[in-house]
């Protein structure tokens, strides 16, 4: 596993590609909706939450 940052222009056609490209991680079930479906289905417990490779849905976004 690795993390990529993208950095989009700050226009409207950099926003047009934001959401282009989140519309592709929705499709690929990599997205927000997907994230937070596996994230309620799994029960954090003391265990987890030590677990480096847990991940937790930030409530803000």
């Amino acid at each position: 596993m690795g993390t990529t940052v993208v950095k989009f222009a700050s226009d409207p056609s950099g926003l047009k590609d934001a959401m282009r490209l989140v519309d592709f991680f929705e499709k690929q079930k990599h997205g927000r909706t997907s994230w937070a479906s596996i994230q309620s289905m799994c029960r954090p417990g003391k265990e987890d939450e030590k677990d480096p490779n847990f991940v937790k849905l930030d409530k803000r976004t």
